[in-house]
């Protein structure tokens, strides 16, 4: 099994327009960077300059489909990752 880690930097603030963000490493490699905000969630790729972002509506989506069908749900990301 992968050992993982994820180290977190909180704004000195309460979420204004700051994000909280989480950097996940698996087995040693960094997957990439989650950032939490106001208006929506953030997904930096290991090396990315751009983040995806999708609102929380769409997050909470995107969540109940993987308990659903997480086949479905991988094609529903996707499809988000394509516009």
């Amino acid at each position: 099994m992968a050992e993982h880690k994820i180290d977190v930097t909180q704004p000195t603030r309460g979420i204004v327009n700051n994000d909280y963000q989480f950097d996940i490493h698996s087995d040693g490699v960094k997957l990439g960077s989650f950032g939490v905000s106001k208006g929506s969630v953030n997904w930096w790729t290991r090396n990315a300059k751009q983040s995806v972002s999708i609102s929380w509506e769409d997050f909470a989506l995107l969540m109940d489909g993987f308990g659903a069908d997480a086949a479905g749900a991988r094609q529903a990301m996707r499809a988000l990752l394509d516009d």
